[in-house]
């Protein structure tokens, strides 16, 4: 049985992650050698689907409905919105793969959230707070490591990814000013 398709059962009906969540999801699983080819995945984003068979390499067969055509192959349980994000470290590649695997799924992640905020991290609309966009970004740097200090317990992985965007959205704002990408190659150094 595959490690990875271990929640559901054939006939279970799941329903696919959104479109987002789905495509960095499968970019990492790509990537990292978890899933094999799985056909027109994002046309499945945020449908129900039925487990229709479990192939012999223990990976999900779907269908959109039962009765209908097989849609694809290869699903794992990351594939499905129930999933809870955790991936058994000893299948996961080595540092250099786990980087780029991850700084692929934060670009996402961020550009999603610019589209969705309305690039509001560095161009704000201005109502409440009349301050700089590096400023504002340093505010909510401020809020997350007051979250951080009053939670018990090490910090969640939703802090963490909080942190390296704030921190990506201000030297996208220094860009402005500064040669940032020059920075970042000197430090290589």
């Amino acid at each position: 049985m595959n490690k990875f398709c271990i929640n559901h059962k054939i006939g279970d009906a799941v329903v696919v992650a959104n479109k987002q969540v789905l495509l960095s999801r499968m970019n990492f699983m790509l990537k990292t050698g978890h899933v094999g080819y799985v056909h027109n995945f994002e046309d499945f984003a945020g449908k129900t689907v039925h487990i229709r068979d479990i192939d012999s390499d223990g990976f999900y067969q779907i269908q959109e409905d039962l009765g209908k055509d097989f849609l694809g192959y290869s699903w794992e349980d990351a594939c499905f919105a129930d999933y809870d994000g955790v991936i058994p470290s000893e299948s996961l590649p080595d540092t250099h793969e786990r980087i780029t695997a991850l700084c692929d799924a934060m670009k996402g992640l961020l550009l999603y959230k610019n589209e969705h905020y309305g690039d509001s991290a560095l161009h704000p609309i201005g109502i409440f707070y009349k301050g700089s966009a590096e400023d504002s970004v340093f505010i909510r740097l401020d809020d997350k490591l007051k979250r951080i200090q009053n939670a018990s317990g090490a910090p969640k992985c939703n802090d963490v990814l909080d942190f390296i965007g704030y921190g990506f959205l201000y030297l996208a704002k220094r860009m402005d000013t500064e040669d940032v990408l020059s920075a970042i190659e000197k430090e290589k150094d």
